[in-house]
């Protein structure tokens, strides 16, 4: 009868104790469908965008990675010339397009937008 209650009460600190373990973070973020479902979680979800975003605001890392990103932009935005050749050209263009809607830099709705009217403009272009 004692040892029944001792491996008991040993199975039963045994259950508690990893019933408390923290999940390992870098362990599930390599698994690539679970950080995904993570990301869309909170891109859609106002709440944790406001958390997630006071979060980066906070971090020195992630502010200079925007103030690059914003840098880089404001370059090539300024280089006249180089967007009037990237706006004649649609190969140029839809790369542009991919890299900043791969970066997060334009919605998915907007790239989708863009895709449409660089698609009008070609057939316009042909008609001419």
């Amino acid at each position: 009868m004692k040892k029944s209650i001792i491996l008991l009460l040993i199975l039963g600190s045994q259950i508690l104790i990893s019933c408390n373990q923290k999940p390992d973070v870098d362990k599930i973020l390599k698994d690539q469908e679970t950080k995904e479902r993570i990301f869309k979680s909170i891109a859609e979800n106002h709440e944790y965008m406001t958390e997630f975003m006071e979060t980066m605001h906070n971090n020195e890392h992630a502010m200079q990675m925007m103030m690059n990103n914003n840098m880089m932009m404001n370059n090539m935005m300024g280089n006249k010339n180089m967007m009037y050749q990237m706006m004649n050209d649609s190969t140029k263009m839809h790369n542009m397009l991919q890299m900043m809607h791969q970066k997060g830099i334009i919605s998915n709705t907007c790239f989708q937008s863009c895709m449409e009217n660089m698609s009008t403009k070609k057939t316009s272009d042909n008609k001419e």
